[in-house]
C-alpha cells in the first residue's frame, strides 16, 4: 500500500476500458511468451547494427531467408504494439471519431500502418528499378523493418503498464514512448543517410525521398483516420 500522502492530490482512476483493449493486451502477452525466442535473437544479432553502421552492411549482405522470415514475424508484432499504443492513446485524450466504436477504431489503425508498410514496400521497388538503385532501396527497406521491430519493442512494455495503470500516470508514459519513438525516427534518419552517402546519391535525392515516402504517406494515412 502506498503512504496517503504519497497519493495527496492524485486521482487514482482506471480508464474505463472495453473486452476489446483487455483481449489486445493479453493476446500481445501470449504473442510476446511465444516469440520471445526471436526477439532475444534479434536482440543479439540484429539490434548492434541499429547502432553500428559498418556492421548493419555486414549483416544486410549475410541476410538470410530464415533471418527474414524471423523479421516479417517480430514485424507483425510490432505493427501491433505500436498501433494498440497509439490506440491507447488516443482513447485515453478521448479523441477518437464519436462515429466509429472502439473496435472499428482500432482495426483502422493496425490497417492503416500495415497499409503505409505495404505501400512503402511496393514504392521502393519500383524507384530502385527506375533509378538503378535496386540495392540502395533495399537496405532502406531492410533497415526499416529494424527500426519498426525497434519502436515496437520498446512500445510493448509502455503500452502493456499503461493499460495497467491508473489515469494519472498514463501522461509519463505517453511522454516516454513519444520520446522513444522521436528517438528511434531520428536514428532511423540518420541511418538512410547514411546509406544514401554511402552509394553515392544526392542530398536533394535524400530529402526526395524523405518527403515522398516517409512523410507524405504517413500524413495521408492519418488524414484518412482522423476523417474516417
Amino acid at each position: 500500500m502506498m503512504p496517503e500522502e504519497w497519493l495527496d492530490g492524485v486521482e487514482l482512476l482506471r480508464m474505463s476500458f472495453t473486452r476489446l483493449e483487455g483481449w489486445i493486451g493479453l493476446g500481445l502477452l501470449v504473442l510476446f511468451f511465444l516469440i520471445f525466442r526471436f526477439i532475444k535473437q534479434f536482440l543479439l544479432l540484429s539490434f548492434p547494427g541499429l547502432i553500428h553502421f559498418h556492421l548493419a552492411q555486414k549483416q544486410f549482405e549475410e541476410n538470410s531467408a530464415v533471418a527474414a522470415n524471423i523479421r516479417r514475424l517480430l514485424l507483425i508484432f510490432s505493427q501491433i504494439c505500436i498501433s494498440f499504443f497509439l490506440f491507447l492513446t488516443i482513447r485515453h485524450y478521448d479523441a477518437f471519431p464519436s462515429h466509429l466504436t472502439v473496435a472499428q477504431f482500432y482495426i483502422l489503425i493496425l490497417l492503416s500502418f500495415f497499409a503505409f508498410y505495404i505501400l512503402k514496400t511496393f514504392l521502393l521497388r519500383i524507384l530502385g528499378f527506375l533509378t538503378e538503385t535496386e540495392t540502395a532501396m533495399r537496405m532502406m527497406g531492410y533497415y526499416g523493418q529494424l527500426y519498426a521491430i525497434s519502436g515496437g519493442l520498446v512500445l510493448f512494455p509502455l503500452a502493456i503498464l499503461f493499460f495497467n495503470s491508473y489515469s494519472s500516470f498514463c501522461n509519463p508514459l505517453i511522454i516516454i514512448g513519444l520520446v522513444c519513438s522521436l528517438l528511434i525516427i531520428l536514428l532511423y534518419l540518420v541511418r538512410s543517410f547514411q546509406i544514401f552517402i554511402s552509394y553515392k546519391l544526392s542530398v536533394f535525392f535524400w530529402i526526395l525521398y524523405l518527403c515522398t515516402f516517409e512523410f507524405a504517406p504517413f500524413l495521408f494515412i492519418w488524414k484518412y483516420i482522423t476523417l474516417a
